[in-house]
């Protein structure tokens, strides 16, 4: 298992600019946020639970890019977006929408 001492002691042998090196620098700088699924349970390690949560929306969104005037198709999207955020945070508290 990678680990923030481990890369920062072999970062020196790798060369410069090169993207193992720009790989290295990443995982440094992100180790806090990288590992964040560790500490408590709570966070998923992927984002497939959203990801098909958000799934029937993503498709309705896209049977609408197709519209005759832009500002009522930027409209509905926004009516859209909010009307999704409310259902998905309804449903994620317990509460049927």
């Amino acid at each position: 298992m990678l680990t923030r001492t481990s890369v920062e002691q072999n970062q020196a042998k790798v060369p410069p600019a090169s993207k193992l090196e720009k790989a290295f620098t990443y995982f440094t700088l992100e180790y806090e946020f990288l590992i964040g699924y560790h500490k408590g349970g709570r966070l998923e390690m992927d984002s497939g639970f959203v990801e098909r949560c958000i799934r029937k929306f993503a498709i309705g969104r896209n049977k609408g890019m197709f519209s005759d005037i832009e500002a009522g198709a930027e409209a509905r999207a926004e009516a859209r977006a909010l009307l999704y955020s409310l259902i998905v945070a309804a449903n994620s508290n317990g509460v049927n929408p």
